[in-house]
């Protein structure tokens, strides 16, 4: 007994001590956790609270509000670059900030779900050669775990480009010695230009030069020609990007003297007339070498007053006179129109036969391609360009071709993004090629009133310039009224063929639908409502019983847009239109009457005319009879753009618009045109800013009721 008694003892005493001990460390344990206590760790801190290194004192974590967009200085962490949107070059400056740094234990970045740097406080800063990284969007993420365990996150995307500035170079091939010789620059990079140098090469002493800025990557150059010996000479342009890369661009020209035949005008020539400072006659090209023409001799026409160019045309006096791809005019043999513009307001242009592009009319932000904003009430050609012309298209104040290569050049205002050059262009009187993703190529071009889309070939669809109504495309910013540069168009799949209105956009999908999107005020998206959508929305038709369904778009083998309404052509030859008929341009007639407008697609005529070519104005449509070639129209007419043969003031009912038969034809905004079996070119309508190309009009609205010519000769 003494012993099980001497055993109790020992364990009540033992099991005093674990209490008083477990009491005393309690003690201290509530002393740590405190706020404001001493502390060397943030294990001396008891839950909640963390050891600020600062002042030595345990302190509950600052408060942060991941999710808040509003000043940076209120978020836990952001980066700071590359910032949302952006471009960089091959090298990215990457810079993170957070709000505590006190309370940093973990900063990792990510570039595209890869871990490429870590840090154990911030901010951060760094920069990273991106040499193996491809070009195209990336997405840049950052995440901070804090010393109280939380965890938050940023990101940010941005575009690279790796490829050097794209440079065009336009000069006069000759110049007189003394006079001044002009060299117009248009250079693109998607990171962004840092400068744009040009001087001429091998000169005997540095030759000054003016500089002129139109807009971001536009530069006109003047040099003086003073200091040049006779002969040819190169002149250099660099252009160089953010990453410092460079294009270096080269062109010879030629200084000669002042040929004897100079003259100032047509009235110091004993023949023939003046053009640029010399008499033409039968000889022509600035130091009058023999011209010669298909055994035919010439005269020499003045193309392009900024470029210098003249060349020898062949004198004749019929089409027979004249090479296959060539019509005579004027005695003059001329190349074949082989390309309309399917767009035109205040200006026109054309493709010709020889890969030329010719324009006219107003010219006062360079969409007319010349190089000046002179306007020119004659046919000019528009220099700079290359490659096989395929597709012409202006809108109001822009001009741009799709070439046979697939590269869309463009040149005009950019004031809404209308030639897709960035927001820091004005306008070029210049081509410049637009971007598209890496090796993909244009297979059509449609332009609307301010905006352009074009189909590449792996069936996406790009647009650019205006979205006031969502018809360059559906973006998460409802507020993004100007894409600034080609864009996908999102909610589409897979494209066979687009056209454009004014400010609608359509699109044939390869499912066997119509896609549609943008203004939609009078029903020209054809779902039956009358809301805007930047969204793409179905067409849909009325069945045989009555009932909406989805339109049937498998025959459909073209599209048109027009002012506020859209037509297309089945392989049938038959013509649907839905939108606006306030003049009759649905071409209703006599099956249900004039209505202001429809909003589902409707058979345009009803006495059973099959039309090959089908296209929309801006207030009527015209289309050839597969059979006859004929052009009918219907529509607005108070300027003869719909029908030559009569002065209704608005046509209803399908109506010869002229008498003869036509190769091809175009609907502009209140004008018409048609090109002639021989390749010639006829105008009907508006003649407003000279767009007939017949000579200066008063500015006043010019009512042509019978087909008239430009004249392609000044």
């Amino acid at each position: 007994m003494p012993l099980v008694k001497t055993l109790k003892i020992i364990c009540t005493t033992v099991a005093l001590v674990i209490t008083m001990a477990l009491a005393c460390s309690a003690c201290l344990e509530g002393q740590l956790r405190s706020e404001g206590s001493s502390c060397q760790i943030d294990k001396d801190c008891g839950p909640g609270l963390f050891c600020d290194q600062s002042a030595g004192r345990c302190a509950p974590p600052p408060s942060a509000d991941a999710s808040s967009d509003s000043d940076a200085e209120t978020k836990p962490i952001w980066i700071v670059s590359p910032a949302n949107g952006s471009f960089v070059g091959n090298r990215i400056d990457v810079r993170v900030e957070v709000a505590s740094p006190s309370m940093v234990e973990r900063i990792e970045i990510w570039l595209d779900g890869q871990l490429i740097a870590t840090y154990s406080k911030g901010p951060v800063s760094f920069e990273r050669q991106l040499d193996s990284v491809d070009a195209g969007l990336h997405v840049l993420s950052a995440t901070l775990r804090d010393r109280a365990g939380r965890l938050f996150a940023a990101q940010a995307a941005f575009e690279l480009d790796t490829a050097p500035p794209e440079v065009e170079l336009f000069s006069a091939s000759a110049v007189v010695a003394k006079d001044p010789l002009a060299v117009t620059v248009a250079a693109t990079d998607r990171s962004g230009l840092v400068s744009i140098v040009a001087w001429i090469e091998g000169a005997e002493k540095t030759i000054p030069a003016s500089e002129k800025v139109l807009g971001s990557g536009i530069r006109v150059f003047e040099f003086g020609t003073n200091g040049l010996s006779l002969g040819e000479h190169t002149v250099l342009v660099v252009a160089t990007d953010r990453a410092g890369l460079s294009t270096t661009k080269a062109k010879a020209f030629l200084v000669q003297n002042v040929p004897s035949s100079a003259c100032a005008n047509d009235l110091q020539c004993t023949t023939g007339f003046c053009s640029q400072g010399v008499c033409c006659e039968s000889r022509c090209n600035g130091d009058c070498e023999s011209c010669n023409t298909s055994g035919k001799e010439g005269k020499c026409e003045h193309l392009s007053i900024a470029v210098g160019n003249k060349t020898c045309k062949a004198n004749c006096a019929d089409d027979l006179d004249c090479e296959n791809t060539y019509f005579c005019s004027s005695g003059q043999c001329i190349p074949d129109i082989v390309a309309l513009s399917k767009g035109g307001y205040f200006h026109y242009c054309v493709g010709r036969a020889d890969d030329s592009v010719s324009c006219w009319g107003s010219n006062t932000f360079g969409q007319l391609g010349d190089g000046t904003t002179t306007d020119r009430f004659f046919p000019g050609e528009v220099f700079g360009l290359s490659g096989k012309i395929k597709q012409v298209e202006n809108t109001a104040y822009a001009s741009c071709v799709l070439t046979e290569d697939g590269v869309v050049r463009c040149w005009g205002i950019n004031h809404a993004g209308d030639i897709g050059l960035g927001p820091s262009v004005v306008y070029s009187g210049v081509p410049v090629a637009l971007r598209f993703p890496t090796g993909r190529k244009a297979l059509q071009l449609a332009s609307g009133l301010r905006h352009s889309c074009a189909l590449l070939d792996d069936a996406s669809v790009h647009c650019w310039g205006s979205n006031e109504f969502g018809q360059s495309g559906w973006f998460s910013d409802a507020s993004q009224t100007v894409v600034w540069q080609p864009t996908p168009v999102a909610g589409l799949g897979a494209v066979d063929s687009i056209g454009l209105g004014w400010d609608h956009s359509c699109a044939k999908l390869r499912a066997g639908t119509l896609a549609c999107w943008g203004r939609n005020n009078t029903g020209q998206l054809g779902d039956g409502s009358q809301s805007d959508s930047a969204f793409p929305v179905m067409v849909k038709q009325r069945d045989t019983v009555g009932k909406i369904a989805v339109f049937d778009a498998s025959s459909v083998v073209s599209i048109s847009g027009g002012y506020r309404q859209t037509c297309v052509l089945t392989s049938a030859g038959l013509a649907y239109c839905w939108g606006l008929n306030i003049s009759g341009e649905a071409c209703l007639g006599t099956r249900t009457g004039l209505e202001p407008f429809v909003s589902l697609p409707v058979r345009s005529n009803d006495r059973d005319l099959k039309f090959d070519q089908y296209q929309v104005g801006g207030g009527h449509s015209c289309g050839r009879l597969r059979d006859s070639q004929e052009l009918i129209c219907c529509g607005w007419n108070d300027f003869g753009q719909a029908s030559t043969l009569t002065t209704e003031g608005n046509v209803i009912t399908p109506t010869k618009a002229i008498a003869d038969k036509v190769a091809g034809f175009s609907t502009l905004g209140q004008t018409s045109c048609a090109t002639l079996p021989n390749g010639s070119l006829y105008f009907f309508g508006n003649n407003q800013d000279g767009i007939l190309g017949t000579g200066p009009t008063s500015g006043l609205v010019l009512p042509t009721r019978t087909p008239t010519a430009p004249r392609w000769l000044p």
